[in-house]
């Protein structure tokens, strides 16, 4: 007998690391799980396309890339938090790439003696920011 898999059950089993969240605290939401892992509070839910399904304020760090940009100034229109890359990418000096992530910033950090803090002061609901996206 096959049973049917109610539609929310089957996206929430698409969230990385929700069963991880502290409520109490602001929660970061990736395009991919390996960012995820990398950030306490945050989840991934698989990619642009892919909504997320409670109801709760997220901060979105999408990928720094020309799918990303476009979601994060559609998503700052709509009052919600996202990462402004190219606020971070000025006060860090970080060259030019076709696409950043968390990953990516990790990486170059390590590679470049830098130590990157204090993200949540790169977090803009504002749609003023647009142009730091």
């Amino acid at each position: 007998m096959e049973v049917e898999i109610p539609e929310q059950v089957d996206v929430l089993s698409q969230i990385y690391k929700i069963f991880e969240i502290d409520f109490n605290r602001p929660v970061y939401l990736f395009e991919g799980p390996l960012d995820s892992f990398l950030l306490k509070n945050s989840v991934a839910n698989a990619g642009l396309s892919k909504g997320f399904p409670i109801e709760m304020p997220l901060r979105y760090w999408l990928d720094d890339d020309r799918d990303g940009r476009n979601k994060a100034i559609s998503l700052l229109q709509e009052g919600e938090y996202v990462f402004l890359w190219d606020r971070f990418k000025r006060e860090y000096g970080l060259p030019f790439r076709k696409k950043w992530d968390l990953n990516d910033i990790f990486i170059y950090g390590k590679e470049n003696n830098i130590h990157f803090s204090g993200f949540d002061r790169f977090f803009s609901n504002n749609p003023m920011d647009i142009i730091d996206v």
